[in-house]
């Protein structure tokens, strides 16, 4: 089961881990780590999968590896000069899906987007957080308010973020567009009040008034 969820059946994925749990003195142990980072996986998706390819579908693959789901227009926004398309992943077979109900929808491997995050992460954190910049904008101009708001704050634009959700915030609850986020992507601190004190009274009030409603 625990390996059937870590590789949502990814027939390679569960060989590899069988195989380096019948190698194993402490299989619990194993699992355990397994369950907590697929390092096994992990190091066959790096060594096997992304090292084999053309260094311009790996930059495309990072490019978009910062959303989780990905549509023609949105990886071509983040990959602006790159010649490479999702098409192009697709047909090369490297793990990137598309939606059952939105075929027009596609979406990497879990496994192989932590790792191309965690890569491009490692490698060049401006070039990340400039990712995230441009995936609000287009989630802005395609009234993804959600959308906007997580890339804004994975951006580390705190301020812009909380000026956006104070300037949506009741059109945002009224048309249920609301934003869904993680706790650990949304935590206002002292700092960020006093960074942006104008946004911060803005959200706070807007927030009473949907409240009060």
């Amino acid at each position: 089961d625990l390996l059937m969820r870590q590789t949502e059946g990814w027939a390679a994925g569960i060989h590899l881990a069988g195989v380096a749990l019948a190698r194993t003195d402490d299989p619990p142990e194993f699992l355990r780590r397994l369950e907590a980072s697929s390092e096994v996986i992990a190091h066959y998706l790096s060594t096997r999968v992304l090292e084999a390819q053309p260094p311009e579908v790996v930059e495309f693959m990072l490019d978009t590896c910062v959303v989780d789901d990905l549509t023609p227009g949105l990886a071509s926004a983040l990959s602006e000069e790159s010649a490479v398309s999702l098409f192009d992943v697709e047909s090369a077979h490297l793990m990137l899906f598309r939606s059952l109900a939105q075929p027009e929808v596609f979406r990497y491997h879990h496994l192989l987007l932590h790792l191309l995050r965690l890569r491009l992460n490692a490698q060049d954190p401006a070039r990340e957080r400039r990712l995230h910049r441009i995936a609000a904008g287009w989630y802005e101009s395609n009234g993804d308010l959600a959308g906007s708001v997580h890339h804004l704050w994975r951006a580390g634009e705190r301020e812009q973020a909380m000026r956006f959700l104070a300037r949506h915030v009741y059109d945002g609850y009224v048309e249920g567009a609301w934003p869904q986020l993680e706790p650990s992507d949304l935590v206002l601190t002292d700092d960020d009040m006093l960074f942006a004190p104008g946004a911060a009274i803005r959200l706070a009030i807007a927030l009473c008034v949907l409240i009060r409603h």
